[in-house]
C-alpha cells in the first residue's frame, strides 16, 4: 500500500463541518442529518450499510472518512460486579472507564486523559 492518505474520522466532525463538506461536492446539506442518524442513532461501523444515501455518495464518504469508534481492548470485572474497560486509541495509547453499580443506578467513571492519575484499585473476579 503506497502512503494511502489518512481517513479522517467523521465522529470528529460537527454537523456544520459535515454540512461544509458535502456542500464542497455538491451534496445536498439534509445527507448530513441522515449520517449523524446512521452513526449516532443506529450506530452504523460502515457506509455501506446506509440504504437511503445513494451508492455515489457513500463512495464518497468510505474514501474520505472512517467511523471511528472506540473498541475495547480489554474488559475486567470485579467481585462487586463493576466491569473496567480499556481501551486503544490510535496512536496505541490507552484510556480507561469504569461502569459502577448502585443500588439503583449505575455510576461511570470515565478517564479523560491518558494515565489517570487516580490508580483506582481494582480486585478482579478469580
Amino acid at each position: 500500500m503506497l502512503n494511502e492518505p489518512m481517513k479522517n474520522n467523521i465522529l470528529e466532525f460537527s454537523a456544520d463541518q459535515l454540512r461544509s463538506w458535502l456542500a464542497e461536492r455538491e451534496i445536498a446539506a439534509y445527507r448530513a442529518d441522515q449520517l449523524q442518524k446512521w452513526v449516532y442513532l443506529r450506530q452504523a461501523d460502515s457506509f455501506d450499510v446506509m440504504t437511503d444515501i445513494s451508492k455515489e455518495i457513500r463512495a464518497q464518504l468510505s474514501t474520505h472518512f472512517e467511523i471511528g469508534r472506540l473498541k475495547a481492548e480489554m474488559i475486567e470485572t470485579s467481585q462487586d460486579g463493576s466491569r473496567k474497560y480499556l481501551y486503544k486509541l490510535k496512536d496505541a495509547k490507552t484510556i480507561e472507564s469504569v461502569l459502577i453499580p448502585e443500588r439503583d443506578h449505575f455510576t461511570l467513571c470515565v478517564s479523560s486523559q491518558v494515565g489517570c492519575a487516580q490508580d483506582c484499585r481494582f480486585s478482579k473476579n478469580v
